[in-house]
């Protein structure tokens, strides 16, 4: 009787272990042992992202800029790469990916807390310049998002900012500078190298297409894959006037990248007899769409 009242004991002491480690892994668990800070750990769960928002921009940047950084809880980051000087730009923007192991994901999240990023949300604002972009800072960690949001990070601070704001804003610029610069953030072996990111949905922006008065910019046309009219995709967009917006995955996203990937800015796509402007913008893996 002592030998199986001790087998039961076991076994519920074990099956509380499994309980708790489940609990755990549902919180985020990669993040919650002693002196680790805890995120959250799945392929579509956002730990941390960077995104400009705001700023005297065109409405076809406004409708398909995409955050400077992004970093999900199975440790892939996504960053915009460089932009080429040229004219008309490529129809799709460059993104890269990268991963880090758990150590480099609890390196950046130490980093994270150094500036700031850990304690409640905050807004600094004061400046005298108008216009300017608002770096917007989520960071989800310890089982909580906290936003910090800047307005005209990295431009000379006006007299009116205070001390504390001053200190505020360098260490958020440090910290988004040292996000380019892994190198000099993460030890050594924590991430692996750039490659390119592989978009598996995108939203597309469609427009009557508006003929170029250049005659040297005269684009070849490319003629839209899918099937149904241009004319009718997706739904009207409301911060995009006379646009609509919708949504391609799976093979159909396939067929578009494959096209876009040699189109440019000012490529016309034909559809149902008519020919379009399309603006691409590729969704990260915690997105869904317009």
């Amino acid at each position: 009787m002592k030998r199986t009242c001790g087998a039961i004991a076991t076994w519920m002491a074990l099956a509380s272990v499994l309980v708790a480690c489940a609990q755990a892994r549902s919180a985020g668990g990669l993040g919650q042992g002693p002196g680790r800070i805890g995120h959250p750990t799945g392929p579509t769960q956002l730990v941390l992202r960077i995104k400009a928002t705001g700023g005297f921009v065109s409405p076809t940047v406004m409708a398909t800029r995409l955050p400077d950084i992004s970093l999900f809880g199975d440790g892939t980051m996504v960053t915009t790469g460089p932009v080429p000087e040229i004219y008309p730009g490529p129809a799709l923007p460059k993104l890269l990916a990268r991963t880090l192991t758990e150590p480099g994901m609890q390196a950046l999240l130490r980093a994270a807390a150094g500036a700031g990023l850990l304690g409640p949300d905050r807004s600094y604002r004061t400046m005298t310049i108008s216009d300017m972009p608002t770096t917007v800072f989520t960071l989800v960690a310890e089982g909580r998002r906290h936003v910090v949001s800047v307005y005209g990070l990295g431009i000379a601070a006006s007299p009116l900012v205070s001390a504390p704001e001053r200190k505020a804003r360098r260490a958020l610029l440090a910290f988004e500078r040292g996000l380019f610069g892994l190198s000099s953030l993460l030890p050594k072996g924590s991430f692996y190298k750039e490659r390119p990111f592989e978009p598996t949905a995108l939203s597309v922006f469609v427009r009557p297409y508006q003929a170029v008065a250049d005659p040297n910019l005269s684009e070849p046309t490319t003629r839209w894959p899918l099937a149904g009219s241009l004319a009718t995709f997706g739904r009207p967009a409301n911060d995009f006037s006379a646009s609509r917006c919708g949504m391609v995955r799976g093979t159909d996203a396939t067929s578009v990248l494959e096209l876009a990937k040699h189109a440019n800015q000012l490529t016309p796509w034909s559809s149902g007899g008519r020919e379009f402007a399309l603006f691409f913008r590729p969704l990260l893996p915690d997105e869904h769409g317009c």
